[in-house]
């Protein structure tokens, strides 16, 4: 099916923001997330950034390593391929439209998040891998009431989310599955890179 956009906004690092899409149908596919202002952004496949709104660190594939079990860390701002993620929409299901996570790194495009352990446990590792159809890397992007977005992974019933634990919430800190909070922690900007 379509979906009508009146406008998707860019968001610039300064706080500012552009019209990049003023009105038009899009394929229901192709829609990623939906934007602060509420718009629908149809950036399936384009290159994001995303900032975890407690620490402002961003989410980050350690040490550029692009091997199954790299560690996924937030961590200043410093606009490398380890920082771009690519939302590759995978199928909607009850009105939610599930993306992978795929790492920008040229080298390691058919590389994604997953949840380490493959359960929905609260402070299970978050980690990156090679794609399959396991759930586990599998999520997607609901808004939240204060312009915010929870990425919220399909594995397991708990409808756990990405997350920061506040006690390692440094650069290097660890990118964990947690349990449904309205923490800071666990909300995310979402940035065109």
């Amino acid at each position: 099916g379509y979906s009508f956009v009146q406008y998707v906004m860019n968001y610039n690092n300064d706080g500012t923001s552009t019209v990049i899409y003023e009105r038009g149908w899009v394929k229901t596919t192709d829609i990623a997330i939906v934007p602060r202002t509420s718009a629908v952004v149809s950036y399936a496949n384009s290159r994001f950034y995303i900032k975890n709104v407690a620490t402002g660190l961003y989410l980050d594939l350690a040490s550029y390593s692009i091997a199954d079990g790299a560690n996924i860390h937030i961590w200043d701002y410093h606009g490398g391929y380890n920082q771009e993620w690519i939302l590759q929409p995978i199928e909607t299901d009850y009105g939610s439209t599930y993306v992978r996570l795929l790492t920008n790194m040229a080298s390691a495009q058919n590389k994604t998040i997953r949840v380490t352990a493959g359960t929905a446990i609260n402070n299970d590792g978050i980690d990156l891998g090679t794609i399959s159809s396991l759930r586990s890397q599998e999520f997607y992007f609901q808004p939240t009431t204060d312009g915010y977005y929870y990425i919220r992974s399909r594995c397991g019933q708990n409808y756990m989310m990405l997350g920061i634990d506040p006690n390692d919430s440094g650069v290097g800190g660890d990118v964990l599955l947690r349990f449904p909070t309205s923490s800071l922690y666990n909300k995310w900007i979402v940035e065109p890179a």
